[in-house]
């Protein structure tokens, strides 16, 4: 945690800096999609679930179903420089999904997971192009963040919830962007590949959620490498100052 205060600290700095040494400034509002490579223990998790309930309810309304990708969204800043790029922002992404019947004893059940990954990401790029009206390039990128599974037992979130897993995760990014617009009105287009520093490890969510028929796997088995990739879109709003390189 003494990382991610000391990650949240300068990106504080960084912005500050930004706003008052350049001209070139832009408030960034974003979205994205993305996938993770391999959803493998969830996978298995989430099978097991699935296959206990389909064989024993007596009425299954939604069966747990992994995304087929992912939407978030942020909100930071950037800067342009005669030949670079930098930029941060703070960036929230999340999926869910449900499970409800009725199981074989004739009780109702209601199983939510929610994942979240949560934090800061600071970015350079080098532009092959760089413009009043059109710039692109290659960039790499640092991101730190909070990556949690959340499990509820109720449609009330406030009752019976628990984490199963909770652990800061840091990152390093390579992407390649594009952006339209002027000093005014940027909007950004990009595709990314995030590679963390460390797996996730969610044999918790495994006997939570499958207490009573979890399946016992090794610890490689429930390590989860949160290999990301996607798509970027980004709405710029910036100084009013023209400029020319």
């Amino acid at each position: 945690m003494r990382i991610a205060r000391l990650t949240i600290f300068l990106l504080i700095i960084f912005i500050y800096k930004s706003g008052i040494a350049q001209d070139r400034k832009y408030l960034m509002f974003g979205m994205e999609i993305e996938n993770f490579q391999d959803f493998t223990p969830y996978k298995l998790v989430i099978n097991d679930y699935n296959d206990y309930h389909s064989l024993n309810d007596i009425n299954t309304k939604h069966s747990l179903l992994l995304p087929d990708f992912i939407q978030g969204f942020s909100i930071g800043t950037k800067i342009h420089t005669r030949f670079s790029e930098f930029g941060g922002n703070v960036h929230f992404n999340s999926f869910s999904m449900t499970g409800q019947g009725i199981a074989a004893e004739g009780t109702d059940y209601y199983h939510k997971i929610v994942v979240s990954h949560n934090g800061f990401f600071l970015l350079y790029r080098f532009l092959i192009i760089n413009t009043n009206y059109f710039r692109t390039g290659p960039g790499v990128g640092y991101s730190v963040e909070q990556f949690k599974t959340k499990l509820n037992f109720d449609e009330d979130p406030s009752i019976n919830t628990m984490v199963p897993s909770n652990k800061a995760l840091m990152s390093g990014q390579i992407n390649y962007n594009i952006s339209i617009g002027g000093p005014k009105f940027n909007m950004d287009i990009g595709i990314f590949y995030q590679i963390p520093f460390w797996q996730i490890n969610i044999n918790g969510l495994n006997t939570n959620l499958n207490d009573g028929f979890a399946k016992t796997y090794s610890t490689e088995q429930m390590d989860f490498n949160a290999v990301s990739y996607g798509v970027t879109f980004g709405i710029g709003l910036g100084s009013k100052e023209n400029y020319d390189f």
